[in-house]
């Protein structure tokens, strides 16, 4: 949204809305320029001719990697249409070793369509994305979907040309959603957001960030609660206290609450939309998660962040390079957890090595926290759209 608001007023903006995503209040608050909306189970079969009547001449997205970006974005190219791409989170050397095409090739050997058609709600959508990827897949070899990425950072560039993208087609950019937290104060009357949380203003809070594995099929219920006794356990263990906060496709805070009133009597807070991530961020002493971008996002609120995804994780190779970059503490054994997270947030020497790597981090994986990333994002918009939509 940050990028739409920075597009010059000539612009007309249909934005295809995913119903999982609530957007549409943040839509409104878009008034430079003319926005149309479409609901992504309207948009018919023939996404070319969907395309041609509406009168695109670029697309944006977050997602290059889903069936349907995928739909979109070929149908673009097609048409000769241009497209700028904007990864929503953090990319990992893994994901980017296989890129556009070859990223969706990889996955449709593993059948998930049922998958795409589940989260987009559109089974007719998600239908043409499956025949038109697995066609064009397998007549066609191309290196990338899209025709710029804007990169979040120098890192993340490094990730695009490893994989064979062209460096005219990155542009570091930083990330959009950033911009707004370079205005928030982390310590703006924290006492006041524990109050509201229900916290204990006298104990270090480490926020459990949770992960939809249960909902995208790679744990099942039974993993999922035994990861939630354990860092529970670890947490008040370390003399802190846990705040468990659900990633937004995760389903059931009651579930949540349930299973924490077997594991402890101790009240823990779980939420999830209820309050903004940025208000959490300010409540909170450290971070521990498993892969997921909350990780950079709490190390621009200068806190430390521990990585942790069970006491079955038998590899020491995350998805996500934050502990190998010096910035995270990983830890890969149930018994090292209560340990680990207590030197986190007690040992001053540990906490300066990770402020220090955090500070490189940043710079390599968000760029300059100037807020004016979603300004260079329409930039690199304004120099590819042609008059249209």
């Amino acid at each position: 949204m940050p990028v739409l608001k920075e597009l010059p007023k000539e612009c007309t903006v249909t934005v295809v809305v995913d119903p999982q995503y609530d957007v549409l209040e943040l839509l409104d608050d878009v008034r430079n320029c003319e926005i149309s909306k479409i609901p992504i189970g309207s948009v018919p079969f023939d996404v070319r001719k969907f395309l041609t009547e509406n009168r695109i001449s670029l697309i944006l997205t977050a997602h290059d990697a889903s069936f349907i970006g995928a739909l979109f974005l070929l149908a673009a190219r097609k048409l000769g249409i241009a497209s700028v791409y904007v990864p929503h989170g953090a990319l990992s050397a893994e994901r980017e070793k296989i890129t556009g095409l070859k990223f969706i090739a990889a996955h449709a050997k593993a059948d998930i369509f049922t998958y795409a058609a589940r989260y987009f709600a559109s089974g007719c959508l998600a239908g043409a994305a499956r025949i038109w990827t697995r066609k064009f897949v397998s007549s066609r070899s191309i290196d990338r979907l899209w025709d710029v990425a804007c990169a979040a950072g120098p890192a993340s560039k490094v990730l695009f040309l490893k994989s064979g993208i062209p460096e005219d087609a990155v542009v570091v950019t930083g990330q959009p959603r950033y911009d707004s937290l370079v205005d928030i104060d982390a310590q703006k009357d924290k006492n006041s957001v524990m109050e509201l949380l229900g916290l204990d203003k006298g104990t270090p809070v480490v926020v459990v960030a949770t992960q939809p594995f249960v909902e995208i099929g790679l744990w099942t219920s039974a993993q999922r609660a035994r990861f939630l006794e354990l860092v529970v356990k670890a947490v008040i263990g370390s003399a802190g206290q846990p705040l468990i906060k659900l990633h937004p496709r995760e389903t059931g805070v009651a579930g949540y609450r349930s299973l924490l009133s077997k594991i402890t009597n101790v009240r823990i807070p779980v939420i999830k939309d209820e309050v903004d991530l940025a208000t959490v961020l300010t409540a909170c002493d450290a971070l521990l998660t498993g892969r997921s971008t909350i990780g950079l996002e709490a190390m621009l609120f200068g806190l430390p962040v521990i990585i942790f995804e069970g006491d079955d994780a038998t590899s020491k190779k995350d998805a996500l390079d934050y502990v190998q970059y010096g910035a995270a503490v990983g830890v890969y054994s149930e018994k090292e957890l209560a340990s680990s997270i207590a030197a986190v947030l007690f040992d001053g020497k540990i906490r300066a090595g990770l402020a220090e790597a955090r500070k490189r981090y940043v710079y390599e994986h968000a760029y300059l926290q100037d807020g004016l990333a979603a300004v260079r994002v329409a930039s690199v918009i304004a120099a590819r759209a042609n008059t249209g939509t």
